[in-house]
């Protein structure tokens, strides 16, 4: 297949997995938050929920990576640029709660006790905030026209994607062994579900749709 053709089956792997890491975020939102329904958001007595917060940057990640596939060669991407910059804003903002104003996160201070019994310890934890940082970085690196480090992505994705299920194994075998790690404290198993769809969306994003091919290929930057 050239660059040129359409995209392949396998190709559509990082455009589903997308979707999915998007998915994982609206059924947090909608059929948990919305609703208030405890077992959508926790799916078991013992583990934790995806914070508000968590949700939205998923679903934030998920759409970035969908305008990266479906873009013209300007708009999307500057549409990415802003979604990303968005989950990058939040995602600092619960760490700096995490790391200087504990107890506290994003969600209780805009909630407040709203949420507060739904919430009980469930919060962006450090590693969910640290996670989003390397997939903004990945997202950016992606659409970048010129990207100095086109390996780093690859790097991140794998990293993220690893970690994210060695947190499922251990909500498998034992959830009370995540909160023991401060670092994992507070990360629900939607979130590392979440993480590995995006991750996988990483990795298997077509070269011929990064922003160094995409760019290099659009008219308007020629001439």
């Amino acid at each position: 297949m050239t660059d040129s053709e359409g995209a392949g089956a396998l190709d559509l792997v990082a455009l589903l997995f997308a979707l999915a890491c998007g998915a994982i975020g609206i059924h947090a939102l909608m059929g948990g938050w919305v609703t208030g329904d405890l077992f959508l958001l926790r799916n078991a007595d013992d583990h934790l929920a995806m914070a508000p917060s968590t949700a939205v940057s998923f679903c934030l990640l998920g759409a970035a990576i969908v305008l990266g596939w479906w873009r013209d060669g300007s708009w999307g991407a500057q549409l990415a640029y802003g979604l990303v910059f968005m989950v990058v804003g939040i995602a600092l903002v619960n760490l700096c709660f995490n790391l200087f104003f504990t107890p506290g996160s994003l969600d209780g201070w805009i909630f407040g006790e709203a949420l507060s019994d739904m919430l009980d310890e469930d919060h962006m934890a450090i590693a969910t905030g640290v996670g989003m940082l390397m997939a903004c970085y990945c997202v950016l690196a992606l659409m970048a026209p010129e990207n100095p480090d086109p390996d780093g992505p690859t790097y991140f994705a794998i990293a993220g994607f690893s970690t994210s299920i060695c947190i499922l194994v251990a909500h498998a075998v034992e959830p009370a062994l995540v909160n023991d790690i401060a670092f994992f404290r507070g990360m629900s198993v939607s979130a590392a579900l979440a993480f590995c769809c995006f991750f996988v969306a990483v990795l298997a994003f077509p070269h011929h749709r990064t922003g160094e091919i995409a760019f290099r290929d659009d008219p308007s930057r020629k001439g």
